[in-house]
This record gives C-alpha cells, structure tokens and sequence, in this order.
C-alpha cells in the first residue's frame, strides 16, 4: 500500500494514490482514490484542490442543455 508524503494529509476513508502536478496552476498535489473510487486531486491539508485552483474552470465538464 503506498503512503502519502508525511506532510500530506489524506481525508479518512481515501486511498493515496501518488503524487503530481495540477495541469491549470502547476501546483504540487496529492491523487487519492475516493471511498465512492473516484479519483480525486488533493492540497497538501487534503481538501481537494478545485476548491483551491484559480484555474478550476479549465476541468470543470459541462452537461450538454
């Protein structure tokens, strides 16, 4: 099983996944698989980083009207 980085908090119930790069602002972030087993970009306090990212617009998906 892999482990997050010590600094890292992870939200009960995830599953770390790696480490990366936010495409839009280039921020440093954790992947973690969600326990509904969606992938999901996690901050360093482990709030998910489209709460935070000023480019989160850029990911956001659309439902056609």
């Amino acid at each position: 099983m892999r482990t997050p980085p010590p600094d890292w908090a992870v939200p009960e119930g995830y599953a770390f996944s790696g480490m990366g790069r936010c495409r839009g602002c280039g921020a440093e972030m954790a992947w973690a698989k969600t326990p509904a087993g969606k992938m999901a970009p996690l901050d360093r306090d482990g709030t998910n980083h489209f709460v935070s990212c000023p480019e989160r617009e850029r990911f956001r998906r659309r439902k056609d009207a």
